[in-house]
């Protein structure tokens, strides 16, 4: 799909409709085109059997910006919704 994503944005698609077409929030899209090198790295190396500490500090990092994107003024996110987001980070990437 970050493939698909890619190439979509290299032939001028705007982040809207890539976002719609992949069923994706615009902030995600652009997450991923900010992050293109990292996540085109990581796709080479799918086939490693230890994630690496600095696999782990990006991951992280994707989160900390979506948590940043989502936090209301005073308001938490909730603990579960870091899960969920969690969850698709990683389906995104592997």
């Amino acid at each position: 799909m970050k493939r698909k994503i890619f190439e979509k944005r290299e032939r001028r698609v705007s982040v809207a409709d890539v976002a719609s077409t992949c069923n994706r929030s615009a902030s995600t899209i652009c997450t991923f085109l900010e992050n293109k090198d990292l996540i085109e790295e990581i796709e080479g190396s799918k086939g490693a059997t230890r994630i690496s500490t600095q696999f782990l500090d990006d991951v992280e990092s994707l989160l900390l910006i979506w948590m940043h994107e989502n936090q209301m003024p005073g308001d938490d996110v909730k603990e579960n919704s870091i899960c969920e987001r969690m969850k698709v980070i990683f389906a995104d990437i592997f």
